[in-house]
């Protein structure tokens, strides 16, 4: 039974097909070296049937053995062939599993090889189409190129002939070359007329000229540059005359209430800047102000923001720069921008030659009337030594102010470039930048802002909005505006802050 096993399971297979895989000769050594093993382990297994079997016909020298008779052997000699044979056949067991694995591995290696040979194949074929068609295409190159070889030698042709005939009809225009100049000389002498009427007319239309003109001297960024670096200027001189109330004795009730109403008449201006609240705050709590003077320098702010705003929008001072702002404003309702644009600049700039001398000293007084409010003390010797420091703080704003004006009223004409702060006391929105929040490095949103303490205490720096007036076809002027700036504000929780004891001086 095991010989029939055996030998049906290691019967070679027949060659597959009539062409040897590359992997041939390698499967041959193995099968044979397979078939040497089978052939060492078939006696032993032949061994074990071979065993001549009896029927007990005599109780001496006979045993029984698992079923069977064994004649001449003890039983002990029965029993230790019996398991080696059973030994030998789990090895044999144990090689036909590991020769059944290995047949398994060469059959998966030959069907690779297979594939490998079939793949192979196909590649050659592949390379064999490619190859045929690169020759096509080499082919095809070299008509082409012989097509432009001719194509070439046609145009060299035709070059030749129209330099023949270039060259002969040059000699034909020397003779118009030479009427031409004629006519050239007569030319330039009727130029000069024309240009003598020209000078003329150009003295003329000098003052259409000005109306027609549209390019802006100022981009936008760089107005919104001059706005913050005014800002800048406006905050730095409020800083510095803060720190001044610090560095000084508080004046006495009587000496203050002299000095308030010395500058009364000023007084009323800047409470009116500042806000009721914040003013009504430095009036009542002076004495707080010396260690906390966060609200002083807020209204500072406010007073030179709100300042330098009329400044720059008014056409000029009075009642009749208050005329002139009307009257501009009903030429912006009618007109288009262009026209209106351009009315704004030559009025200003014909204004600013006849504009009056500088009220810097009125400021300063303003200033100095709300320092005494909160116990300054102005006829001290550190004082009068401050005052011309302030002075030359609030000359700097006053001519960067102008110069922001100039841009604005008379560089500018596309469109109009118009500073504007927040009234005190209005609501807080989200088109206003609240510089507490933002130093405390928290969002600066308007949103909710429906309660008291959402309304705004002053303006501290100045806004930036762009207004074009446009019109569409045969339509109505329509209004653009488009917010650059916006006004930087400070809430009454400025005022909260400097009864708990916070709120110094603010440095950027």
């Amino acid at each position: 039974m095991f010989k029939d096993y055996w030998s049906s399971f290691w019967t070679r297979p027949a060659t597959i097909g009539s062409d040897r895989t590359i992997s041939s000769v390698h499967d041959d050594e193995e099968w044979n070296a397979r078939q040497e093993g089978v052939a060492r382990a078939r006696p032993n297994m032949e061994g074990g049937d071979s065993i001549i079997l009896r029927e007990a016909s005599r109780k001496r020298g006979r045993h029984m053995v698992g079923g069977f008779d064994v004649i001449g052997e003890n039983e002990g000699d029965v029993e230790d062939r019996s398991e080696e044979q059973r030994r030998k056949g789990k090895e044999l067991r144990e090689q036909i599993q590991a020769l059944k694995a290995e047949k398994e591995g060469l059959e998966q290696r030959l069907r690779s090889a297979q594939e490998d040979a079939i793949g192979a194949r196909e590649n050659v074929e592949t390379s064999f189409q490619q190859l045929k068609a690169l020759e096509h295409h080499r082919n095809s190159i070299i008509e082409q190129l012989n097509a432009a070889r001719n194509e070439a030698s046609m145009r060299q042709q035709e070059a030749e002939r129209l330099i023949f005939e270039l060259e002969a009809r040059a000699r034909a225009q020397e003779g118009e070359v030479r009427s031409l100049r004629e006519q050239l000389k007569e030319a330039e002498e009727k130029q000069v007329q024309v240009g003598k009427l020209l000078e003329v007319r150009t003295a003329d239309l000098k003052g259409v000229q000005t109306f027609l003109t549209t390019a802006d001297l100022h981009s936008g960024s760089e107005i919104m540059a001059m706005v913050e670096s005014l800002n800048d200027e406006i905050f730095q001189a409020a800083a510095f005359m803060a720190e001044l109330l610090e560095s000084e004795q508080a004046t006495g009730w009587r000496d203050r209430r002299t000095n308030i109403r010395k500058y009364h008449q000023h007084l009323l201006e800047a409470r009116q800047q500042t806000g009721e609240e914040l003013f009504t705050h430095i009036d009542v709590k002076y004495r707080d102000l010396r260690s906390h003077p966060l609200p002083l320098q807020c209204a500072i702010q406010g007073i030179l923001t709100a300042w330098c705003i009329q400044r720059i929008q008014s056409f000029s001072a009075g009642a009749f720069g208050d005329n002139l702002q009307r009257l501009y404003g009903l030429i912006r309702e009618s007109e288009v921008q262009a026209i209106s644009g351009r009315w704004r600049a030559i009025t200003s700039t014909q204004l600013q030659a006849v504009e009056g001398e500088s009220n810097v000293n009125a400021m300063v007084e303003t200033i100095v009337g709300l320092m005494c409010v909160a116990g300054w003390p102005p006829l001290s010797p550190q004082a009068q030594k401050a005052l011309g420091s302030v002075q030359n703080k609030v000359s700097t704003i006053e001519k960067k102010s102008t110069e922001l004006k100039k841009a604005v009223k008379q560089d500018v004409t596309t469109t109009d470039m118009e500073v504007f702060l927040a009234t005190p006391g209005a609501l807080f929105t989200e088109e206003m930048e609240d510089v507490d929040t933002e130093s405390e490095g928290v969002g600066n949103s308007g949103s909710g802002s429906t309660g008291p303490e959402k309304r705004i205490l002053c303006t501290v720096g100045m806004g930036l909005r762009k207004t074009t007036r446009k019109k569409d076809g045969a339509g109505p002027l329509e209004t653009q505006i488009d917010l650059l700036l916006k006004p930087k504000v400070t809430l009454p929780s400025v005022l909260l802050d400097s009864e708990k004891g916070v709120g110094g001086v603010r440095n950027r």
